[in-house]
């Protein structure tokens, strides 16, 4: 599609976001491409529901910078320092050594655990793979990293792929990499989102399995189940016979089909797909950004403060002495007490979820990538942009002056505004909860006193919607005015831990 556009504006710099026949026939795991990135979560069956197949953008216009020569500064400091910056980027571009989703994360229909599938061998076959068809790496625009991996299949056209997109494929059909590298460039083609397409067709195959789907639903289907998985990749995107209940994801497949289905809806929050992990004991932090967070996937919201604790104190001292991108000391104070990783203060957890989810919405606000910030702190600590620089960045380009304080205004302003839309769509606090499986070992009332401060620190009501004060706070209060029209708020609620039915809780 994008080719074919440029050639009819006859311009090769014809920047062009297009959906492919799934987004054309509204499936819900429909993406919009562009380039070499894409956008998942609904938003291509919505370009499809308008009948809108793609935009071209060609900027020919000056770029009018209001501090150009501080701005300029600033960018090639900045792009020295991401180039030289091993903690930035796609790790997964150039290390081979992937055991730590194929040992740790779940095959199949988030189903199962290989925890010693990878070994030197392995890695030293799927890295002659992996060079005997690679062209190149290559980059996004002007940036000094190089995350995408170009590979040229066999009688595939050639695409490129970065970070777990190379691993989906292949672990929900139980196959190797050579698969996902056959497979990708056809879902692509389609427009089908590598992270949650997988995990439907693997379901479909579940409940073929089950006995719930017979083979009368799968007509003409082959028995390899390589070939399955092609077969249902063009069901689903033209909607045809069971591809028309598959194209609404696992929960809305399950609710559709029933006699039991809803059983093996088993990874998803709000009815979207979820990374296939399955742990053992409860994370705090991860429950509440698994279960709140408003992009339906954990890698949209983790990413500033570790996964894990480092126990090494010339170490962790060393991480702290690096870590200037946290937006206040206490942070520091919170990883040096930090031993085990399910143990600090609720304070802590609710407050490195929310610095977590800021530094997405921030990097979505202006149009930075997660790799050389918002994702990678968790790695290494030391990422391009931070609430410290970004400030500078914002007042050298448009002049007006910003700071940490500003820049943080504006993520609760963007974030409180995204919670009430989804509000007067029918989002309450029944819906936030993480797989009732993802951990072995849970808690229910401590999840649910955790989740009433987290509310409660966001100025949310018990049912997680923001209240009246809230939103005047943030110069939102015709947002108020309209939930409170709507019947969503009286206008008199309190944030969540004053509400009576938070004083029962137990923790």
């Amino acid at each position: 599609t994008q080719r074919m556009i440029q050639e009819e504006l006859n311009d090769k710099r014809a920047w062009v976001a297009a959906i492919g026949p799934a987004g054309e026939h509204r499936v819900i795991m429909a993406s919009i491409d562009c380039g070499n990135s894409s956008a998942a979560r609904t938003p291509g069956p919505v370009m499809g529901a308008k009948r809108l197949k793609a935009i071209a953008v060609r900027g020919t216009k000056d770029i009018n910078i209001a501090h150009p020569a501080e701005a300029w500064e600033m960018c090639s400091r900045l792009r020295k320092e991401l180039d030289a910056n091993p903690n930035v980027g796609d790790w997964m571009a150039t290390d081979e050594d992937d055991s730590f989703h194929h040992n740790n994360f779940s095959w199949g229909n988030a189903r199962v655990r290989r925890k010693n599938f990878w070994s030197p061998e392995l890695e030293e076959r799927w890295r002659n793979l992996k060079y005997d068809h690679m062209d190149r790496w290559t980059g996004c625009w002007n940036c000094p990293k190089a995350c995408h991996n170009l590979i040229q299949w066999p009688n595939r056209r050639r695409f490129s792929y970065k970070c777990y997109g190379k691993d989906t494929y292949h672990m929900a059909s139980f196959q190797e990499l050579d698969f996902t590298f056959e497979i990708l460039p056809v879902a692509q083609d389609l427009g089908l989102d590598s992270y949650s397409t997988p995990q439907v067709i693997a379901f479909a195959l579940e409940l073929l399995e089950a006995g719930i789907l017979t083979e009368k639903d799968f007509p003409g289907m082959p028995s390899d189940v390589r070939q399955r998985f092609y077969y249902l990749l063009q069901k689903i995107a033209f909607r045809e016979g069971i591809g028309d209940v598959l194209a609404h994801g696992v929960s809305g497949a399950a609710a559709i089909i029933g006699k039991g289905a809803e059983k093996f809806d088993h990874n998803t929050v709000k009815k979207f797909e979820q990374l296939p992990i399955k742990l053992g004991k409860l994370n705090p932090a991860y429950f509440l950004m698994i279960a709140t967070g408003e992009d339906m996937a954990i890698t949209q919201i983790e990413g500033s403060f570790p996964q894990d604790p480092i126990t090494d104190p010339e170490l962790k001292e060393e991480f702290i002495r690096k870590w200037i991108a946290v937006p206040d000391k206490k942070f520091h104070d919170w990883f040096r007490q930090w031993v085990k990783r399910d143990q600090l203060p609720d304070e802590a957890m609710v407050e490195i979820c929310d610095w977590n989810e800021c530094m997405h919405y921030l990097d979505d606000s202006l149009g930075l990538c997660g790799f050389v910030s918002s994702f990678r702190g968790q790695f290494g600590g030391t990422t391009g942009y931070h609430v410290w620089n970004m400030p500078q960045i914002i007042t050298h380009v448009t002049g007006i002056e910003f700071d940490k304080d500003r820049l943080w205004e504006c993520f609760q302003r963007n974030r409180t505004l995204i919670r009430a839309l989804n509000n007067r769509r029918g989002l309450r606090r029944h819906m936030e909860r993480p797989p009732e499986d993802h951990w072995v070992v849970r808690n229910e009332e401590y999840e649910q006193l955790l989740l009433s401060k987290y509310y409660d620190f966001k100025g949310w009501t018990f049912d997680g919607i923001p209240t009246k004060e809230t939103l005047e706070k943030l110069s939102l209060g015709y947002v108020a005015e309209d939930l409170i029209k709507r019947g969503i708020l009286t206008g008199n609620e309190v944030t969540a831990l004053k509400d009576a039915r938070a004083k029962k809780q137990k923790g």
